[in-house]
């Protein structure tokens, strides 16, 4: 079951939910669709917004509803198996403190692996996430905008799905440790980064640790949360 909702939840936030939301808001800008895909790329690459706002969505409908329905097909208290309780306080603290010192080691990751002599097409594939991420922060849409497109939304609707459900039912299946290995090295491959694969993997597999250990899902929303707001201050 495990499985199967990860390829559910890939297929519609990246295959159905986020380029119809896409399609519907581009239509609405009054973008020109007769000029051909050269000229649609070229108008997305100059409205990243249009891309943000579509993943946004799609994050919501694609990911976080269908998480909280499988919960509901799960158990009468969707709420409970998604963790969603509050934490300790002290723990929250430690999950933070563990977050400040794991960054200098993530980023090391990422610089070590981005040096690895990965082939042009997988750097080329990556290149337009990239461009599109500087793009939206070069047009100063405002703060709080950015930080809920890049930050808070990422936070909450990928850890309701992977640190909530999916690490649930796979520690059903293989036991805690088992849980979070999976959902930590799932999470990486999520992404579509492979230049970046392992060092969120280690960030994810940190994630479903706090999860786990605090029995609670915010920690994970919190240290998530700080991780993506780096990029946007």
């Amino acid at each position: 079951m495990a499985g199967a909702s990860l390829l559910l939840i890939f297929f519609l936030f990246q295959v159905v939910v986020a380029p119809l939301v896409l399609v519907v808001l581009m239509v609405l800008a009054g973008v020109d669709f007769s000029g051909g895909v050269d000229l649609i790329l070229t108008t997305l690459t100059e409205r990243p917004v249009l891309l943000m706002v579509a993943n946004t969505v799609g994050q919501i409908l694609g990911i976080a509803l269908p998480a909280w329905l499988l919960a509901r097909l799960h158990s009468s208290r969707p709420a409970a198996l998604l963790r969603l309780r509050p934490p300790d306080r002290r723990l929250l603290g430690l999950a933070v403190f563990g977050f400040v010192a794991l960054v200098p080691w993530v980023q090391w990751l990422a610089r070590v692996s981005e040096a690895l002599p990965w082939p042009e097409s997988v750097r080329a594939f990556e290149q337009p996430q990239i461009d599109l991420i500087e793009k939206l922060l070069e047009q100063n849409l405002g703060f709080l905008p950015t930080l809920f497109m890049l930050a808070i939304t990422p936070a909450f609707c990928e850890e309701l799905f992977f640190r909530g459900y999916f690490q649930r039912q796979v520690e059903r299946a293989w036991g805690a440790a088992g849980g979070v290995l999976v959902a930590g090295v799932l999470f990486g491959l999520f992404h579509l980064r492979p230049t970046q694969t392992l060092p969120l993997a280690v960030l994810g597999v940190y994630l479903a640790y706090l999860t786990w250990r605090t029995g609670s899902l915010w920690p994970a929303m919190v240290v998530h949360f700080a991780n993506n707001g780096l990029a946007v201050v």
